[in-house]
């Protein structure tokens, strides 16, 4: 992700940090990071959200931002 482009997320941003990949923190204490694999040739995406539906809802908004 570069500075100003971001997923369209259902969730408010509270600050976005570039220091390992993307790592977005939300208003609501949940987070998503996307960053390049040190060992593999893969792009990995992981999250934390307060539910298991929200979570899965940000990784599939990463996922067709990714895919275009």
């Amino acid at each position: 992700f570069t500075d100003h482009m971001l997923p369209n997320f259902d969730y408010p941003i509270e600050r976005v940090d570039r220091t390992d990949g993307c790592k977005i923190y939300f208003e609501n204490t949940g987070w998503a990071i996307c960053r390049f694999s040190g060992t593999e040739s893969l792009l990995r995406t992981s999250c934390e959200m307060p539910e298991p539906d929200m979570a899965a809802n940000c990784i599939e908004t990463i996922r067709r931002f990714i895919e275009g």
